[in-house]
């Protein structure tokens, strides 16, 4: 079994997307590589600056994966390299012109995206198209059918994937997205039954997480990664 179906598996035994899990634990990968090695790569840290540094998003994950490493003296040097790069530039622009200038400045920050953000997206098209290829074998197809299935935004990437490249699987998302939004409909309408005061006495059951699912169903999964089963679990290790 090789690592990405080993993943992949994985990530459709656990609640939630697997692409969104999938996709979540390769951007924590790359961000553990780039505070473990990557930040000294001489390439890595020219595009790091050249993007103005990492999104919100990236750069909390930073921090938490530097606090968790007791790795900060990086978040430092990255810090410091940027701000290394807006002395210079501030310091190139003449004081009469600074006013002026150097809003110029700022708004030229992350031209070339968020390095992880870039990461992720490369990332991302990988595990699109080794899913829709994997869905091709029945006894993956099955235990996806068996899991929470794919977001909002997975599915419509998926379908456009294999539009391409897997026309049998389109097919099948279709179906399964369908079944998946008349089981998720009806648990919706049973969930406000038993808000009705004649049904409250009622036990109340899966239904009562109809809302949640629904939302993570459209919005996606955003659990952190560490709650998939799969590190150092990898077959063979």
């Amino acid at each position: 079994m090789d690592i990405f179906t080993f993943e992949l598996e994985a990530a459709l035994a656990a609640e939630g997307c697997p692409l969104c899990r999938a996709e979540a634990l390769d951007e924590q990968r790359w961000m553990e590589t780039f505070v473990r090695e990557g930040h000294r790569d001489a390439g890595v840290r020219r595009r790091y600056v050249a993007s103005r540094g990492f999104c919100p998003p990236h750069a909390g994950l930073f921090l938490e994966i530097a606090r968790e490493r007791e790795a900060l003296p990086v978040v430092s040097a990255a810090c410091a390299r940027l701000i290394d790069e807006d002395l210079a530039r501030l310091q190139g622009i003449t004081r009469r012109a600074r006013g002026s200038r150097w809003h110029m400045v700022r708004a030229r920050r992350q031209p070339g995206g968020c390095p992880a953000c870039r990461a992720r997206e490369r990332s991302a098209e990988r595990k699109r198209s080794f899913f829709c290829e994997a869905l091709a074998d029945g006894s993956f197809r099955s235990r996806y059918a068996a899991s929470s299935g794919l977001c909002a935004l997975h599915f419509s990437s998926a379908i456009e994937e294999a539009s391409r490249h897997y026309p049998a699987v389109t097919e099948l998302l279709l179906d399964d997205w369908l079944r998946r939004l008349k089981a998720l409909r009806s648990g919706l309408s049973e969930f406000e039954r038993k808000r009705d005061h004649r049904y409250r006495h009622e036990p109340r059951g899966r239904e009562q997480q109809a809302p949640i699912e629904a939302l993570r169903h459209y919005a996606g999964t955003t659990w952190p990664p560490m709650a998939l089963p799969i590190r150092g679990d990898m077959p063979g290790r």
